[in-house]
């Protein structure tokens, strides 16, 4: 469903890891498997079914075409998919947070903004791990990063 709307379905991948990232820890792994498979097959699942959907549209269009097909432009709409995680669940039950998003100012880097929303700069590397980032990227002024809170 994702490629017929011109998404990028290797972004789950992506998305994934950064799942991954977010479970280390004492209690991560343990509480994650208890109800999930484990992440990195899933990732891999993702990224094969992501090969064959590729060989399947390519292959039809040759057919219906009788030419090489262009590869697929595939669009990843971040802003619009962030939108549609403000609010949602995260974490265990009984330590339940949410997603938010937040829109970078001028200047914001993680250690402000976890500070700022979480209070502690402590906070930054995870707030940059969650948004697929290292700690010391440079943020632009406007764009849209996730935090739980």
């Amino acid at each position: 469903y994702m490629v017929e709307v011109g998404y990028d379905p290797l972004q789950i991948a992506s998305f994934m890891r950064t799942l991954s990232y977010q479970g280390q820890g004492p209690t991560g792994p343990q509480q994650y498997l208890v109800t999930h498979p484990y992440i990195f097959d899933r990732i891999s699942r993702i990224e094969a079914k992501c090969k064959v959907v590729d060989t399947m549209k390519n292959t039809m269009g040759q057919l219906q075409n009788n030419t090489s097909p262009a590869p697929p432009a595939r669009r990843i709409y971040a802003d619009r998919y962030k939108s549609y995680l403000e609010g949602l669940a995260f974490g265990p039950k009984d330590h339940l947070r949410h997603l938010k998003l937040y829109i970078v100012r001028p200047g914001d880097s993680f250690a402000q903004i976890a500070r700022r929303t979480l209070g502690s700069a402590v906070q930054a590397k995870k707030l940059a791990e969650l948004n697929g980032m290292p700690v010391n990227s440079p943020l632009i002024p406007g764009a849209k990063i996730k935090i739980i809170y």
